[in-house]
């Protein structure tokens, strides 16, 4: 599908910048358990979910995962389950069926 979403951390919102022909739109998550702000992180989608890992904050670099459910518009922290990738910044990340 074409959809751009844009997450700002900071302002705890997610957005559609671009839906196909449709104007975009705007979700707050309140004080919801979310991903802290961060930059650098990689980012993928299964098309029902969109997926974040890693990254940076102000200060340190990060190695947590989160999933974004795009039906209930939900984050939902992954849990470490065998070997967690390490700490990093600034990566790729793919989506492989």
């Amino acid at each position: 599908s074409n959809v751009i979403y844009e997450y700002s951390g900071g302002r705890n919102k997610m957005s559609i910048l671009f839906e196909g022909t449709k104007e975009g739109s705007e979700i707050f998550f309140g004080n919801l358990d979310v991903p802290r702000p961060r930059a650098g992180a990689a980012i993928t989608s299964d098309n029902q979910n969109i997926y974040i890992f890693g990254g940076k904050d102000e200060s340190i670099r990060l190695n947590d995962g989160w999933k974004f459910s795009l039906d209930d518009c939900k984050f939902t922290k992954l849990s470490d389950a065998g070997e967690v990738p390490v700490i990093r910044n600034g990566h790729t990340m793919n989506y492989y069926e």
